[in-house]
């Protein structure tokens, strides 16, 4: 389904958009008429990223930022950069995610799955805040996985068990949790979250040869899943709206646990502490 209207005025950051989903989603973004923010981990692969939608699109209207999500200082990079070039941001679509064969944890000491898919996004959605504004729109990837695990509070980190596939469900858990946390904390936004499916990316590149072989065998083109994505990001209608989950083009409900109060509320406070922010307010001005 085309969105209704243009996005012509619009400015949206896209995380993770130098390849795969968020390149799609960046390059259909932009294709619409938004100016969108690359973020990327440098300037070379947000710049390679330009080009390519340029290729299709001369006139893109695309800036590149620079910042490295995996670590809690490079989320506050990317937040600064972006509210000093763009007082005004319309879309934040947090899409950096991913997966490690082994357990990894950053330079900040975290768990390298729950860093990048839940430390980030939470960070830089807060940070953001004043910048989005009360019309703002907050667009959270996640995964229909997250039905299939709980969420173990008091392990966050998988350092009593590290399993790839548990650790990346857990954090789209986290995801959704933490989305509609927002959504209750801050009324005013527009907070959706999408599972755009499987997807035929590298994002699955470290994980074990068997996950690899299934990603591939069942994957969606990358063009074909970010649809939904915009579809959350602009869509005309959607607008005033909030608390949506949205699977491959249709909304539907997610998980029970997902979608529990009380645990979002509990992740929320554990997340402000792991990132040495306040739990309240919501809008960090750090």
């Amino acid at each position: 389904m085309p969105l209704s209207s243009s996005l012509h005025g619009r400015t949206a950051l896209v995380t993770g958009a130098t390849s795969g989903l968020g390149l799609a989603t960046a390059r259909a973004l932009a294709h619409h008429g938004a100016h969108v923010l690359i973020a990327a981990r440098t300037v070379e692969r947000g710049d390679a990223a330009v080009a390519h939608i340029r290729e299709a699109n001369p006139d893109a209207q695309l800036t590149v930022v620079a910042s490295d999500l995996s670590t809690l200082a490079g989320v506050r990079t990317l937040a600064q950069a972006v509210a000093l070039a763009h007082p005004r941001l319309d879309v934040l679509v947090n899409n950096a995610g991913v997966v490690r064969a082994h357990r990894h944890e950053t330079a900040d000491g975290f768990e390298w799955t729950f860093a990048v898919n839940h430390l980030a996004p939470f960070l830089l959605t807060r940070l953001l805040l004043p910048t989005l504004g009360s019309r703002g729109r907050v667009v959270v990837v996640t995964s229909d996985a997250h039905r299939d695990v709980s969420l173990a509070l008091d392990d966050l980190q998988s350092l009593q068990a590290y399993d790839p596939l548990v650790a990346y469900r857990r954090s789209k858990l986290a995801n959704i949790l933490f989305a509609w946390t927002l959504a209750r904390r801050a009324p005013e936004l527009s907070v959706f979250a999408v599972a755009p499916g499987i997807v035929a990316t590298d994002i699955v590149r470290e994980a074990p040869g068997a996950l690899q072989a299934a990603w591939a065998a069942r994957g969606k083109p990358a063009r074909e899943a970010a649809r939904t994505i915009v579809l959350a990001a602009g869509e005309a209608s959607l607008a005033g709206t909030t608390m949506r989950y949205f699977s491959e083009g249709r909304e539907i409900a997610p998980s029970a646990e997902s979608c529990d109060e009380a645990l979002g509320d509990r992740l929320w406070d554990a997340s402000a502490l792991l990132t040495g922010t306040p739990a309240s307010p919501v809008a960090l001005t750090e």
